[in-house]
């Protein structure tokens, strides 16, 4: 009886140790803060000090391209009715955008071949395309034309090390969308790394938006606020409804 008894008392204290770390490795780094987008937010720490990532993601039919007069994030989240805002990709001297944009169906700036890789939603599905390979379809709903490349079909892209501040765009095995900013300066490479890793952003393919001076991101959700100002204004922007 005394041999039962103390058994038991093994057994409970096991579950109680053993719980709480089963469930400390089931919690998700991600938090809903909208029905349907979640946020992550860690940081990584590099030679050139540490740059804070904020990420979400989605399904593809939240995202949207949009273009038109010169703003802020801000201002472009509040003009679209939108939860999340993001720089777009590169634009000239001018304040007029390059390459690729398609919004609501609507080509709106015309590809530039050979200018980048173009993110696309059609039939809300995401996909990344070589701008050689990348055809123009009636139901392509959004599209985005920039560089360099982060990831493709799992593998991390060669690229230089240059510092900056960053944004880009990703896809996930299941489909879901990612969308995150880098808030203090990261090399391409280690930025492309985070993308690819398991416990980064375990995306299978992944492309770069403007960054630099241009990174900025606007959110406002019932359960998240969040402002990271760019040095400019940018004449189109990535929002998530």
């Amino acid at each position: 009886m005394l041999r039962r008894f103390l058994y038991f008392l093994f057994l409970v204290g096991g579950l109680a140790v053993a719980v709480p770390w089963w469930m400390q490795r089931q919690r998700s780094p991600w938090a809903e803060i909208a029905q349907g987008i979640q946020m992550r937010r860690f940081t990584s720490v590099n030679g050139g000090g540490a740059a804070h990532i904020i990420a979400f993601r989605f399904a593809p039919s939240r995202l949207h391209v949009v273009t038109g007069s010169p703003t802020n994030a801000a201002t472009w989240r509040q003009r679209e009715g939108a939860l999340v805002a993001v720089n777009g990709a590169f634009f000239d001297p001018h304040k007029k955008s390059l390459g690729l944009r398609i919004s609501k169906g609507q080509t709106r700036v015309r590809l530039v071949p050979g200018g980048g890789p173009v993110f696309r939603v059609r039939d809300d599905r995401a996909a990344i395309f070589d701008a050689a390979a990348f055809q123009t379809r009636r139901t392509t709903s959004q599209a985005i034309q920039c560089s360099p490349r982060l990831v493709a079909n799992g593998k991390v892209a060669k690229l230089k090390d240059q510092w900056a501040r960053r944004t880009a765009l990703g896809i996930r095995r299941d489909g879901r969308v990612v969308l995150a900013v880098a808030d203090g300066a990261i090399t391409f490479q280690d930025w492309a790394r985070i993308w690819a890793a398991p416990d980064g952003l375990a995306c299978m393919d992944a492309m770069s938006l403007d960054g630099g001076g241009s990174t900025q991101l606007s959110v406002q959700t019932p359960r998240a606020q969040l402002e990271i100002l760019g040095f400019t204004d940018v004449p189109d922007a990535v929002v998530v409804r």
